[in-house]
């Protein structure tokens, strides 16, 4: 409407003042409120405690490059780059610390085994291992399982070296005590038989 009655004012000879106009959502058209001549009337006024900013002072490229990734790129590469749901990624984003912890367990994770499942790595983060921080109160700067031993707990969850039960145990004894997870396997005797042909000797 404001533009097709602009187009009129100026094309009668008119001209367009500066105003402020409200709608007439009865009548469909806008109505002169109050005329507003110069800045001011906006309440447009310098600021004296603000000095001149010349940007020019400062290297802009640099100061990109020195900007920590921001949360909207972080939700995405996590998403494309491990293959986890939106829901995971929004989890590690909201907890800079837990976001680091996983990037550090996913890269030993990769690197040292065949069998890599980024969202199980998610899941017992954001669950068994986030539950015995909250329950005892720790920070990730103060426990004592590191991104290397939780990445090779995942492992031996993934290839079935053990179950999910025995995996709780050997979990809460490493929080305890900071163990590798493959020395409480070991000692404990927990490494679960899939062996078809080892099954039917213990059995017979």
């Amino acid at each position: 409407y404001e533009i097709k009655r602009q187009e009129e004012v100026i094309e009668s000879g008119g001209k367009i003042v500066q105003e402020t106009r409200g709608w007439d959502d009865t009548k469909s058209r806008t109505f002169s409120q109050r005329l507003k001549e110069d800045a001011h009337d906006y309440r447009y006024f310098p600021e004296p405690d603000l000095p001149p900013l010349d940007l020019t002072h400062f290297d802009l490229k640099k100061i990109k490059l020195e900007i920590p990734e921001l949360p909207l790129a972080k939700r995405l590469r996590f998403v494309k780059e491990y293959s986890l749901t939106p829901e995971m990624a929004e989890l590690l984003v909201l907890d800079r610390r837990m976001g680091e912890f996983f990037e550090e367990s996913a890269s030993e994770l990769a690197s040292e085994s065949e069998v890599v499942s980024y969202q199980l790595l998610v899941n017992y983060l954001t669950s068994d291992l986030s539950g015995l921080m909250i329950a005892k109160g720790i920070s990730f700067e103060d426990m004592k399982v590191d991104p290397e031993n939780f990445a090779d707990l995942v492992e031996m969850i993934a290839t079935g070296k053990i179950n999910s039960r025995v995996a709780k145990d050997v979990l809460a004894k490493m929080f305890e005590t900071g163990m590798d997870p493959n020395a409480i396997v070991e000692e404990g005797g927990l490494t679960q038989v899939s062996d078809e042909g080892a099954l039917k000797e213990t059995v017979v």
